[in-house]
């Protein structure tokens, strides 16, 4: 006897019911796997999505941390050019303060030149010679010779102490013309770091929207990741609470077919047990027939 024909009306029910709903969720598990399955190659392609925008940051990143570290030593440079510059332009100011002082002290207005008074007392000293004059007049001449030679000795004094100032009035204003130079060189050279510095600008600024950019798809991407994988989650509770009714639905199963080879078993146990007591009344009337057949002939109704 089989176990499905031993169940009762109410189990086979219960056993048409467990099959149906069985069947209906293994259709619906099926569903839910594939579309977790869809899900997750969707995950898998926002991953490779990803890495590609990772690949394509990356150079970009580095160069934009290279335009990053030139323009810091550029502002490093312009800050000592800056430094140079004061120091310069105060000595400059310092410098120009000296030679307007040294012009100051030059003497002003014509001054007789030592070369024309010497001429002159030459004059006069070869007209006493060469010239007869009145006693008046060459003492006059005498005299005149006397204060020529005072002028030129005072003149030849002052023509050393002017020649020193306007030595160092030169001295000076090469001096300024060599710092005006300097500081020239100086500005010229911050204003082309400053023309490197603003290029250097512009190309990080132009890196950093290319960056800014890339990096707002990545986070788009790990949103519609994230996104992605709270309904992988959902998909993946719901597929474990049908394997879990499932479950349950076997063991209901389960037990209601071992409940019928219970009840089979007990069945087969009563009718072994009956046949065993009919063989035995069997056995004891062949035994008593035998011995009845020994002893003589046996006659019936007498």
């Amino acid at each position: 006897m089989s176990v499905r024909g031993s169940l009762s009306e109410e189990a086979e029910r219960e056993e048409a019911e467990y099959r149906d709903h069985r069947r209906a969720l293994e259709t619906k598990f099926r569903d839910l796997r594939t579309r977790r399955e869809l899900l997750l190659a969707q995950v898998h392609q926002l991953v490779d999505d990803q890495k590609l925008l990772f690949d394509r940051q990356a150079p970009k990143q580095q160069t934009l941390e290279e335009l990053h570290e030139d323009y810091r030593a550029i502002g490093h440079d312009l800050a000592d050019l800056r430094h140079q510059r004061d120091k310069v332009r105060n000595e400059l100011e310092g410098t120009l303060q000296e030679l307007r002082y040294a012009r100051s002290e030059l003497p002003r207005g014509d001054r007789p030149r030592p070369d024309q008074l010497e001429r002159e007392v030459r004059q006069l000293e070869l007209k006493q010679q060469t010239t007869a004059l009145p006693l008046t007049e060459e003492n006059a001449l005498i005299d005149r010779m006397r204060a020529l030679r005072r002028q030129l000795d005072g003149v030849q004094k002052e023509a050393s102490v002017v020649d020193a100032h306007e030595s160092r009035v030169k001295t000076l204003e090469k001096s300024v013309a060599g710092k005006r130079t300097e500081l020239e060189k100086l500005m010229a050279e911050s204003a082309r770091l400053k023309v490197e510095r603003d290029r250097r600008m512009a190309n990080m600024r132009s890196l950093l929207e290319e960056v800014g950019a890339l990096v707002g798809e990545i986070r788009a991407k790990a949103r519609a990741r994230r996104d992605t994988m709270d309904k992988v989650q959902g998909f993946s509770r719901q597929l474990g609470e049908i394997d879990d009714e499932i479950l349950r639905l076997d063991r209901g199963s389960r037990a209601r077919r071992d409940e019928a080879r219970r009840t089979i078993r007990e069945y087969s146990r009563g009718s072994r047990d009956r046949v065993a007591v009919e063989t035995a009344y069997a056995s004891v009337a062949d035994q008593q027939l035998e011995q009845l057949l020994k002893r003589g002939r046996i006659t019936l109704g007498g």
